[in-house]
């Protein structure tokens, strides 16, 4: 049951009902954690975490971040890092602390390589592109933004809703600062 309202919660979130899909989340979460799985608990609370994340509360998501990221690590999961990681290189850049967003970005982008699956590649260099864009190297955004749209290109899932917000918002920056 528990995982059933995790798939339904992000369907829900998929297809924009942000109530309905937390509401759903929240009761898989307190099943996982009433059935001591905390694995899929944590892997859960990852999702309800990243709708904070969309919703920009960021405040909210951090420390839960910062908590799944050491479960991770203590239960050596390592194979779930990756979304933690990228989501606080999410935060770190939207509050404009650009340093600790590439340092959560590039530990992303190596553990995904260390574990040889590329998950989070595209979504990092979006990432790195809004970072450069803010810093106004717009070349080097629109380089990395090629990168990050090739890589979301080239696999089955699609990005997530933020990237997808991002990725459309640089290109307009990106068109109105270097042309066509």
């Amino acid at each position: 049951m528990a995982s059933m309202l995790a798939d339904m919660g992000r369907e829900l979130e998929r297809s924009g009902d942000f109530i309905g899909s937390h509401e759903a989340l929240a009761q898989s979460l307190s099943l996982f954690r009433e059935c001591g799985d905390m694995i899929s608990a944590s892997k859960t609370n990852a999702i309800v975490v990243y709708l904070a994340v969309v919703h920009g509360h960021y405040a909210d998501a951090r420390p839960q971040l910062e908590e799944i990221l050491h479960f991770y690590r203590q239960a050596r999961l390592n194979y779930f890092m990756d979304i933690p990681l990228w989501l606080l290189g999410v935060i770190a850049a939207r509050e404009g602390d650009y340093t600790q967003a590439k340092e959560w970005y590039t530990e992303c982008l190596l553990f995904d390589q260390q574990i040889g699956l590329p998950r989070q590649l595209a979504e990092c260099f979006i990432g790195f592109a809004g970072i450069a864009s803010a810093e106004q190297d717009f070349e080097r955004a629109a380089q990395l933004l090629s990168i990050g749209e090739t890589n979301a290109a080239a696999r089955a899932n699609p990005l997530e809703s933020i990237d997808q917000i991002e990725l459309k918002r640089l290109t307009t920056i990106l068109l109105e600062e270097l042309g066509d």
